[in-house]
């Protein structure tokens, strides 16, 4: 299958108090077209700087991002706008919603940045939120929906343009069970039904478990042998290898 995203040697050194902290050592990994790809770490093991890097909001010490086949790290910062705008959808952990627009103006935003009519897609919006349980709730702001309508909200905002490749840091992180759950089952549809690629960064080995393929970040590297593989994703394998890796 074709690389939707292709990292390559990817370093990332940051200083504090006068000494260079490594976060990430020469990580590698790739997303094919259709694939759901999790990395697991311990919080401060370098996952979200992992994933800002890959959406161009954060520079690379070292190392190149590929997106859809165009080289990220070689643009200016203009140009990563740009790209990010028509080629990657984020969901954030802490929803990142515009609190003056209502929950369809939110999902919206990204189509009229990229000068798009959005009446021109209304048809295909009310079918993105009502796949989503968000059609009753689309008027109204985000102060008064749930933890769990507002991620959702997030995750629809992610699609709305149709980007190739979907970012995912810790997305049920701030959500109860069930609507984790939820949002997890949203991201998978993603894959299988919309055939986007998703890359999802989590500490949660149950969210893992729903991605096809599991790497492990640990002391700033992901060691290929660490690598839960097609038909070994399930929990238990999950938990066994973090247990196996002190993470």
């Amino acid at each position: 299958m074709n690389a939707v995203l292709d990292v390559k040697s990817l370093v990332r050194v940051f200083r504090a108090g006068g000494q260079e902290i490594s976060v990430l050592r020469e990580v590698s990994l790739s997303v094919a077209a259709k694939e759901f790809v999790a990395v697991m770490g311990q919080s401060g093991s370098g996952k979200s700087s992992l994933l800002h890097i890959t959406a161009g909001l954060l520079p690379a010490t070292a190392g190149q991002v590929f997106v859809d086949g165009r080289e990220m790290t070689a643009l200016d910062e203009r140009a990563r706008a740009e790209m990010r705008r028509h080629a990657i959808g984020y969901v954030f952990q802490n929803f990142n919603l515009m609190p003056q627009l209502t929950a369809i103006e939110n999902v919206m935003l990204p189509m009229r940045i990229n000068h798009q009519d959005p009446r021109k897609e209304e048809a295909r919006v009310e079918t993105l939120l009502r796949h989503m349980d968000l059609w009753a709730r689309r008027d109204h702001s985000p102060h008064q929906l749930s933890g769990g309508e507002l991620q959702r909200v997030s995750v629809a905002r992610a699609l709305v343009a149709e980007p190739p490749l979907i970012l995912a840091d810790e997305p049920t992180g701030n959500l109860a069970t069930k609507a984790g759950q939820e949002v997890m089952n949203l991201l998978r549809s993603a894959v299988d039904e919309g055939g986007r690629s998703v890359l999802m960064v989590t500490h949660n080995p149950y969210d893992a478990a729903k991605a096809d393929r599991v790497l492990f970040l640990k002391d700033g590297q992901i060691d290929p042998a660490w690598e839960l593989g097609r038909g070994e994703v399930h929990a238990s394998a999950v938990l066994d290898r973090l247990k196996e890796l002190g993470i």
